[in-house]
């Protein structure tokens, strides 16, 4: 029974700390993007270099979804992470 509150209770701190993150926290988002599609890197340089490409393509899709003359929305992908040298 003790377990179960305990368990419970990690729950929903963590659905409160994922409700509660700034939208527009790029780390935050990134992790999230990172989970969803089972992103992991093998180093913390690796990593920074695919923040960096996601950021950048994160700034494009706000400036692409930002003009009001465009019908169409964009968004991330599985792709999202891609560094240059692999396009």
């Amino acid at each position: 029974m003790k377990n179960c509150a305990i368990s419970a209770s990690i729950i929903a701190l963590t659905h409160a700390i994922a409700v509660n993150a700034p939208k527009n926290d790029k780390q935050s988002r990134f992790g999230q993007w990172q989970a969803k599609h089972n992103k992991n890197y093998k180093t913390t340089k690796e990593n920074d270099a695919r923040f960096a490409a996601w950021s950048k393509k994160d700034d494009e899709i706000t400036s692409i979804n930002s003009n009001p003359k465009n019908t169409f929305q964009t968004g991330h992908n599985k792709f999202s992470d891609m560094l240059p040298e692999e396009r």
